[in-house]
């Protein structure tokens, strides 16, 4: 193949990933509009789910897809803060402040590592999984 060979093969599958995108983007519409209807359905004959096993759909599942929800509000860092020292307190943690410094620091990642830098963070279903045959738990 040459380079105009790959360009072509490269925007036509950028059009169609457009075309899968619109076209998601209006079954998650439908599907909004229908989760509506079924709540509305079930708040006014007061049912608590609709379907049996697999297909079921709870009001509280029905309720989280809404749109329009109203989201719960985040804490603010200074409250989360306070809070954690606090409860470093109650266990007897001597010098909490310090205990809590050192804590934040090991929920950051360490970008000069060399372990974290050759690391590729992986997301979704397949994260941790490798494709080499390599399983960690049986070391082999």
């Amino acid at each position: 193949m040459d380079g105009n060979s790959y360009l072509k093969q490269i925007n036509s599958i950028d059009g169609e990933l457009k075309r899968i995108n619109k076209h998601t983007k209006d079954l998650k519409a439908q599907k909004s509009r229908a989760m509506v209807g079924l709540h509305q359905y079930m708040v006014n004959h007061d049912l608590a789910q609709v379907g049996t096993g697999k297909n079921v759909i709870t009001l509280k599942k029905c309720e989280s897809q809404l749109p329009n929800r109203p989201k719960k509000a985040t804490k603010p860092k200074a409250q989360k803060k306070a809070e954690a020292i606090n409860l470093f307190k109650e266990i007897g943690i001597p010098n909490p402040e310090s205990f809590y410094h050192e804590f934040e620091k090991t929920q950051k990642p360490r970008e000069n590592s060399e372990e974290y830098s050759n690391k590729k963070v992986k997301r979704g279903g397949n994260a941790g999984k490798k494709n080499d045959g390599f399983d960690p738990s049986l070391g082999f």
